[in-house]
């Protein structure tokens, strides 16, 4: 009977212990996606009109490259 007890306290324990790391990892993955959250709404509210920028000239830019005739066949 004393081993029985032992053995179910055990397993309590174990199951506790198992809980504690669910709980920790489920935290860790919600910073996470907050982390991922918060930098996505600092590049498209916060930083839009830099990167809007960088876009148009590198759009200007590579319409420009295009208009180049190629050197090939010559």
């Amino acid at each position: 009977m004393e081993r029985r007890i032992d053995e179910s306290h055990r397993f309590a324990q174990e199951s506790q212990q198992f809980l504690r790391r669910l709980k920790l990892l489920g935290l860790g993955a919600c910073v996470l996606l907050g982390l991922l959250t918060a930098r996505f709404v600092w590049l498209q509210f916060v930083e839009r009109d830099v990167y809007q920028a960088k876009a148009e000239v590198n759009r200007v830019a590579a319409g420009k490259a295009e208009a180049a005739p190629s050197p090939h066949g010559k």
